[in-house]
């Protein structure tokens, strides 16, 4: 089960990604964060799957399904760097 993230840390990205984003809204920029956050979702979501192989058929399928997302979100945003 996952745990809420705290309000201190949902304030804490926030004020980073204004911070970021404040500085440099240039196409470059914004693809960078984004396959940044992917690349950390990619991370999370593969460690999840191998420590978690003998999860129910449907939720495999739906992390899969997250997975190959977060995959072609990276692929998508490269064109803009």
């Amino acid at each position: 089960q996952a745990e809420p993230e705290s309000v201190m840390n949902r304030a804490g990205m926030w004020m980073g990604m204004q911070m970021n984003t404040l500085m440099d809204k240039s196409p470059s920029h914004l693809a960078e964060i984004l396959i940044q956050g992917n690349t950390m979702g990619v991370i999370d979501m593969t460690k999840s799957l191998r420590e978690n192989q003998a999860a129910d058929p449907p939720v495999l399928a739906l992390a899969q399904d997250l997975l190959s997302m977060q995959k072609g979100n990276i692929e998508e945003m490269k064109p803009y760097l």
